[in-house]
């Protein structure tokens, strides 16, 4: 292949339409975590605090309990939706946490913010 202006050209602005898009994809995914967020501490913060620790007595500190963690976005949904009791825990999960008026989108969403969360306390924690 010959050497010409226009075989450098191309593989530039691949590159700059790529980290375009990637900067667009970043701005849109922060948008959406800040939603996600907003949710959790409107709608977990009370029961679980900030950081998922666990706010009130007989609510466990799922920092510490990696059992959800493995649990998929699927699984997790199904048994939050209906509620439960943690063996040895005191206080029942009630079904959605108590937020009955989330919609389907918004419940899944903050799970996703809640395996997100946990996940970067985990990195933190090294």
């Amino acid at each position: 292949m010959r050497w010409s202006i226009k075989s450098v050209k191309q593989p530039l602005k691949n590159k700059v339409y790529m980290l375009c898009g990637l900067a667009f994809f970043q701005v849109i995914y922060s948008e959406q975590l800040k939603a996600d967020e907003k949710l959790y501490n409107q709608y977990c913060m009370s029961c679980h605090a900030e950081d998922g620790s666990g706010e009130l007595p007989g609510v466990p500190d799922l920092t510490e309990n990696k059992k959800w963690m493995k649990l998929s976005e699927s699984e997790l949904y199904m048994k939050l939706d209906k509620g439960f009791q943690t063996p040895g825990s005191i206080m029942p999960m009630p079904p959605r946490g108590g937020a009955v008026d989330l919609t389907d989108k918004q419940f899944l969403e903050v799970i996703r913010y809640f395996h997100k969360m946990i996940s970067v306390k985990d990195i933190e924690r090294g």
